[in-house]
């Protein structure tokens, strides 16, 4: 165990705005400064460092409005919608959306590649959640994130946990690459489309009922939202085929009754 081998009598509690830096610089004509990558909120996968996509400015018809620069191995943090994860470290300079903060370790207490561990540590999303404001795009803010506190392991043992974790991503991403879920839509598709000797053929609504019909209900306003009652959720919630839950929303009861009538 990882516990075993590191002593935490060493460890020294900080915040989070004395070790990291918001690196805001901004740039209003990226193309000149060789900068060609634009990167969005989108862009990013949840919970996935690796940035696999982004668009080149040269594709873009209208250019980009994005002016905040970033560095090949800082660190990317979606401030909006922080419930989603989304931190990632690209492997290139370029600009990203003002959704996205960019940090980098401030002194020499951390290590560099110990910073996207903190990052996306639970409890620092904990608090980038809980300090989120707003209703339909909540937002976490940088001065409020500079007052997470936590315990800043000495740089031995910043580099021995940067080494486990490494090796932990690596194995991962090693079956990520295995084409477990591209057999298995095959198979599936193949059962389902050749079927079997008593098998009927028939139509996904003779036995599938969508609730509410194409109507659909109410989408309720910020001022019906209610601290509990019935949750209800949105397309944000919706994340790489899962439902996250870690910022729900309620409505009244009442106000559920008026809305679905």
């Amino acid at each position: 165990m990882l516990s075993h081998h590191i002593d935490k009598s060493m460890w020294a509690r900080v915040e989070f705005g004395n070790v990291v830096q918001n690196k805001n610089e901004s740039s209003k004509n990226p193309a000149s400064e060789g900068l060609t990558r634009v990167v969005g909120l989108d862009d990013m996968d949840s919970e996935s460092l690796p940035l696999r996509r982004w668009s080149e400015i040269g594709d873009l018809p209208d250019g980009t409005t994005f002016t905040r620069k970033f560095s090949t191995g800082q660190v990317l943090f979606g401030k909006r919608r922080s419930y989603q994860k989304k931190v990632s470290v690209p492997d290139f300079d370029g600009v990203c959306s003002g959704d996205i903060l960019v940090f980098e370790a401030k002194n020499k207490r951390m290590l560099k590649d110990f910073l996207p561990i903190v990052v996306q540590s639970a409890d620092f999303m904990s608090y980038a959640i809980a300090t989120s404001a707003g209703s339909l795009s909540p937002r976490t803010k940088w001065s409020d994130l500079t007052k997470y506190q936590f315990c800043l392991p000495s740089l031995k043992d910043q580099e021995k946990i940067i080494e486990i974790i490494s090796a932990i991503d690596k194995t991962i991403e090693a079956y990520e690459n295995l084409p477990i879920v591209s057999h298995r839509r095959s198979m599936l598709h193949e059962m389902l489309s050749v079927g079997g000797d008593d098998w009927i053929e028939t139509t996904l609504g003779s036995f599938v009922k969508l609730k509410n019909g194409d109507r659909g209900i109410n989408y309720p306003s910020a001022n019906q939202r209610t601290p509990d009652g019935v949750p209800f959720i949105n397309a944000g919630h919706l994340v790489d085929g899962r439902v996250v839950l870690d910022s729900m929303d309620y409505i009244s009861e009442e106000t559920f009754n008026v809305l679905s009538a």
